[in-house]
């Protein structure tokens, strides 16, 4: 069965980052965590998704999250992990996934159950007293609340797709500056790469294009207010 909805619950003495899309870039997210002072087995870290192709480490960056086993590294599952799940690989070559060409078709496979067993559409985060979700590209517009939304998402295959896919809301944020998502305080999101992190309401994008040259890796902090960090690979 897909893993669709996952809840956490944090202790107030557990520091929550969420990081942006990381496509292959685990040497950079490591890196970064040190800075940060980041207590692997106390802290917790979770990506937006598409922790996979375009960047030089894929596999690696899969297995952090897919094997971690101390409580630490969550991810939503992303439109470039859902590849592997669908076993789409000529669309996921196409779109920078060649690394995959490097692994048999069974290794393929395995991952692809993996990600479906593991990663799960979208995350809710208890944590000191606030709520906060987390899905790979959008929440769409028709859905004024999480809770509808993620009732929705449970049986609806389409809203699973327009989850990874959509850019509705980001394709125009002057438009959605009140447009909040009740039920959370807020939301995050990756997919669309922008040059700084967004916030249209309460929907935060946080995929800067950490694997693209011009950009970077951006860690929220999420305490009463959310702390932007920015990381860069150095040459």
């Amino acid at each position: 069965m897909p893993n669709i909805i996952k809840e956490l619950f944090l202790d107030s003495n557990q520091r929550l980052f969420i990081t942006g899309d990381l496509h292959g870039s685990i040497d950079l997210l490591e890196e970064s965590l040190k800075e940060l002072g980041f207590i692997s087995g106390q802290d917790v870290l979770i990506c937006v998704g598409d922790l996979c192709d375009r960047g030089s480490k894929s596999e690696e960056t899969l297995r952090k999250f897919l094997f971690d086993k101390t409580g630490s590294f969550y991810s939503v599952r992303g439109n470039h992990d859902q590849m592997m799940v669908d076993n789409d690989w000529d669309l996921q070559i196409f779109n920078n996934g060649e690394w995959i060409l490097d692994i048999d078709n069974d290794s393929r496979i395995v991952y692809g159950q993996l990600i479906d067993q593991k990663l799960p559409y979208t995350l809710e985060v208890n944590h000191n007293g606030k709520v906060y979700g987390i899905c790979h590209a959008e929440v769409p517009l028709e859905f004024g609340s999480w809770d509808d939304y993620c009732d929705t998402l449970q049986h609806n295959k389409q809203l699973q797709k327009e989850t990874l896919w959509n850019r509705e809301i980001i394709s125009c944020p002057e438009w959605h500056q009140k447009s909040s998502l009740q039920g959370v305080d807020y939301v995050f999101h990756g997919h669309t790469p922008v040059e700084d992190p967004m916030i249209i309401a309460n929907r935060v994008y946080i995929d800067t294009g950490a694997v693209f040259k011009e950009g970077y890796l951006t860690v929220v902090e999420v305490k009463d207010e959310l702390i932007f960090h920015k990381f860069k690979e150095k040459l």
